[in-house]
């Protein structure tokens, strides 16, 4: 079982390390998507999250109703592998897969990339739930989390070999608000976070909490 606090523990040295030019980069993209209200249309408590079926690392399409079947459903959606912050939380995820398994919900990874680019792959161990792939942000969109970078963290990117253009396979410069739902068994959200700055994600013992209180009494 993932120790209490370890991503965020993660996240505060991730969010240390990136150098002062970047940062204030990331300041200003935070300050931008929050005075536009980019995340207000997103998908809340209470919302019906949209059924899908998108193909896993091996191609086989996974449906949201079939996982629906078997209990809640814990959804985190990442931006992808280059990102550190995605890439540690997908870590978190993976160690706490177990626990949130046992106390009767499934786990999936919902990210643009596909391919040997995935999240899921170059791994020396296989991850304990399922990564799958969102091709072109559909679900995102859907989900309302989508969001284009400003010029400024492209230029950044560029300038730093990072093409998401390439990883992505289109121009557009489009990412998915990372966010986490636990949808329920009727599809209804039962616990949404959904956070404009990529630097915060929810904890997996915050996900046990909610999926605790929002067992049926």
């Amino acid at each position: 079982m993932l120790l209490a606090g370890k991503l965020s523990e993660t996240m505060a040295a991730l969010r240390q390390e990136v150098r002062a030019p970047v940062r204030v980069l990331y300041d200003e993209l935070v300050k931008h998507l929050t005075e536009a209200a980019t995340a207000e249309g997103a998908l809340k408590t209470s919302d019906v999250f949209p059924e899908f079926a998108l193909a896993d690392d091996d191609g086989k399409f996974v449906v949201s109703s079939d996982l629906l079947k078997s209990g809640p459903l814990v959804i985190n959606f990442y931006r992808g592998r280059w990102c550190p912050f995605c890439a540690a939380t997908v870590e978190a995820m993976s160690a706490a897969t177990p626990a949130i398994s046992a106390d009767g919900a499934s786990v999936i990874g919902i990210s643009p990339e596909a391919g040997p680019v995935s999240l899921s792959r170059g791994r020396s161990r296989p991850l304990n739930f399922r990564m799958l792939s969102d091709l072109d942000n559909g679900l995102a969109l859907q989900c309302g989390l989508l969001f284009r970078l400003t010029d400024g963290v492209i230029r950044q990117y560029r300038a730093s070999n990072l093409d998401l253009a390439k990883i992505y396979g289109n121009g557009s410069w489009f990412l998915p608000i990372p966010a986490t739902y636990i949808v329920l068994p009727d599809g209804r959200i039962g616990d949404a976070y959904v956070n404009p700055d990529f630097r915060y994600r929810m904890a997996p013992e915050e996900i046990l909490r909610s999926l605790a209180m929002l067992k049926p009494r």
